[in-house]
């Protein structure tokens, strides 16, 4: 009865240890035994992330009395592990040079994070620097995923000058940082100083007529803005309009544009691609001309107005056929007079409507129906009906009838004459 509550303020010990422990206030720290599940030495070696076999056994050390155990089995149970605090950084992938200066390291660093028993640990966030006189670009850090490997991506390498020799330091929280392996970077390419020009087209030219064999007229590339410098050799390319990719085949409306072109030199290695931004292309409305117009016949309907027309056109400068697109054709024309006829005179304009009406400028004497364009105004139908009324109830010799002619069609204003 007196050892019912045997470990309240008693002196404890794991059986077959040397330590004695005691509880006090409650608290109890036992040193336990603890080997890798299944191992066959149960006091094997413990550090590596795992799933292991604990064993508690609690005795008194009065009369070696059984107290407690923890664990199912004869108070085995099981205990996962898993890593400790980062403790070492080593390089398992290392960057090598850029193909040239500005660009991509060829092979993008890897870095992997371990503990202090070589466990991966993961989510720790690696930093690098730029070793020497030289920028390093991209993203700069990068998180240990579950085997605890940080994976860089997109890093640049650029300098004023060649670097021989430059190297990354890799650094985490609480670690020291660690060197990679050395690689050169190749001397920046030179960039030409180009020289540009506005830019002007007429619509219906297309966005690539500018560009002959790769040069467009008052662009130009040198060695340096030095006087007498020698010429870059190399090609021009329009490749933006406006935020958007150039086709070389668009016919623009008539508009101002801000261009993006683009100077590669023929020789790569010494000389660098440039880019101009908002260079100025205006795109002029064609001048056009009335060519020819042809007056569809109409029926006489009071009124001179002529009412459907075809109409072609041609380059106001050098007389080449034009097909309008997109605009509508309205003509404005009269006939020499109202009355039925053939080979009319016609005179009068042309006018232009529609959203894409202003790609083209049809104005002065470019506008007037040619010289000698004839029409035609035929006879309108019109029918009568006659109503017939005798003077007398019966028709004799000397009766009078008398006609009423009601016309169907005759156009306001006019009047029917007819005799009987």
């Amino acid at each position: 009865a007196a050892k019912a509550n045997p470990i309240t303020l008693a002196t404890i010990a794991p059986k077959a240890d040397e330590e004695t422990v005691t509880m006090t206030n409650g608290a109890l720290d036992i040193p336990i035994t603890i080997a890798e599940k299944d191992a066959a030495d149960s006091n094997a070696a413990f550090g590596s992330v795992g799933t292991y076999t604990i064993s508690v056994n609690i005795y008194t050390t009065e009369s070696d009395y059984f107290v407690a155990s923890f664990g199912e089995g004869d108070g085995a149970d099981t205990l996962t592990v898993t890593a400790g605090d980062a403790a070492t950084l080593t390089v398992t992938q290392q960057p090598t040079a850029p193909a040239s200066n500005g660009a991509a390291l060829a092979t993008q660093p890897k870095v992997t994070v371990k503990d202090a028993y070589e466990n991966p640990v993961a989510n720790v966030t690696v930093t690098e620097t730029a070793s020497q006189n030289w920028t390093l670009g991209g993203t700069k850090t990068a998180t240990s995923d579950a085997s605890g490997v940080a994976t860089f991506e997109g890093l640049t390498a650029t300098s004023t000058a060649a670097v021989t020799s430059a190297s990354i330091t890799f650094t985490a929280t609480g670690i020291t940082g660690i060197p990679s392996n050395t690689f050169d970077i190749p001397a920046p390419k030179a960039k030409p100083v180009t020289t540009t020009t506005d830019l002007e087209l007429t619509y219906g030219e297309t966005l690539g007529s500018l560009v002959n064999e790769g040069a467009i007229t008052g662009f130009s590339a040198n060695a340096s803005d030095a006087s007498g410098a020698a010429d870059v050799a190399g090609t021009w390319a329009i490749t933006k309009v406006g935020t958007a990719s150039a086709d070389t085949g668009a016919k623009l409306d008539a508009n101002e544009y801000s261009l993006t072109v683009t100077f590669t030199p023929t020789d790569t290695t010494t000389y660098d691609t440039v880019t101009v931004e908002n260079v100025k292309l205006t795109v002029k409305p064609l001048a056009i001309a009335v060519k020819d117009v042809t007056i569809t016949p109409q029926a006489y309907d009071g009124t001179n107005v002529v009412k459907t027309a075809t109409v072609t056109f041609k380059d106001a400068a050098d007389n080449s056929d034009v097909t309008l697109q997109g605009a509508t054709v309205k003509v404005n024309a009269t006939f020499n007079d109202k009355n039925k006829g053939d080979d009319k005179t016609v005179t009068g304009t042309v006018t232009l409507e529609g959203a894409k009406a202003g790609n083209y400028t049809l104005t002065g004497d470019n506008a007037k129906i040619p010289e000698g364009t004839k029409g035609s105004i035929t006879a309108k139908e019109i029918t009568a009906t006659v109503s017939l009324a005798c003077s007398t109830d019966t028709i004799a010799a000397n009766s009078i009838l008398n006609a009423t002619v009601t016309p169907t069609g005759l156009v306001a204003g006019d009047t029917l004459a007819y005799t009987y």
